[in-house]
């Protein structure tokens, strides 16, 4: 997940991403899941999916282990 990755190292504690276009257009879905997945697989993120218009995935960098 090029973007993602780009933004992590230098996401601050507790810096949010939110990213639009989660569930619609069908045709990302794949997409969005592996992003989802990318951003869930941080121990020090935490992210919630709202079925919000097309979907909003609203993520935070917390106090874990930072890697």
């Amino acid at each position: 997940m090029p973007c993602f990755d780009a933004l992590y190292p230098n996401l601050a504690l507790n810096g949010v991403i939110v990213a639009d276009n989660m569930l619609f257009p069908e045709i990302y879905r794949d997409a969005a899941a592996v992003y989802r997945n990318a951003v869930r697989s941080k121990p020090d993120m935490q992210a919630v999916l709202l079925p919000i218009g097309q979907g909003i995935d609203i993520s935070c960098r917390t106090a874990g282990n930072r890697t």
